[in-house]
């Protein structure tokens, strides 16, 4: 039984310090930190740690641009590859997955106070995009989330865990009155799932 070691801590000492890439091969990986220049090279080598194997490697920035750079996610969790038909909500929900993950697993997030130091948390299951996106259409209010202003929300159900069981898509107002600082005890409205 191969176990993968695990990821170092990143050191954000560039600008592509912490993105994700995935190689032409599909391996997915995690740019560790900028190492510089090595003897006569003209290029800057980066540290690329495999999400698949565990293998840290050496790699030319000029390399790891000709590859496809996913969306940088500085709390080092989760794995963001896709490799399914795209749904044409696809760029909406790759943007709030990042998100919700970066609240909570992201101590420098502007919303990490709110969220991961409170003690919420995204389930196993959603560290990994794909089944994020197979899970959305399962959700409650989501045909209204693809076409209109609704969010993602596990408070109505009392949850701390973003998962397919304990969240819901709601409109921004009504999500706000579900917020600690804005519940009385009381759900003031209804929503037709």
């Amino acid at each position: 039984n191969y176990k993968i070691p695990p990821m170092p801590e990143i050191i954000f000492n560039d600008d592509l310090s912490g993105a994700k890439i995935i190689a032409n091969s599909g391996r997915v990986g995690v740019v560790i930190k900028k190492i510089g220049r090595i003897g006569s090279s003209k290029s800057d080598y980066y540290e690329i740690y495999s999400l698949d194997t565990g293998i840290i490697s050496k790699c030319t920035k000029v390399n790891i641009t000709n590859g496809k750079i996913l969306p940088k996610l500085r709390s080092g969790v989760g794995d963001s590859y896709y490799d399914g038909q795209k749904p044409n909500y696809y760029k909406k929900a790759l943007k709030m997955w990042g998100h919700m993950i970066d609240r909570c697993y992201d101590t420098s997030h502007k919303e990490y106070i709110n969220y991961g130091k409170k003690g919420i948390i995204v389930s196993k299951r959603w560290h990994i995009f794909s089944n994020f996106v197979e899970d959305l259409e399962m959700i409650p209010g989501f045909y209204n989330w693809v076409s209109g202003n609704y969010e993602l929300d596990k408070d109505y159900y009392g949850s701390k865990v973003y998962s397919r069981q304990s969240c819901i898509f709601m409109p921004h107002k009504n999500n706000c009155l579900l917020r600690d600082d804005y519940y009385n005890g009381e759900y003031l409205f209804t929503l037709n799932h």
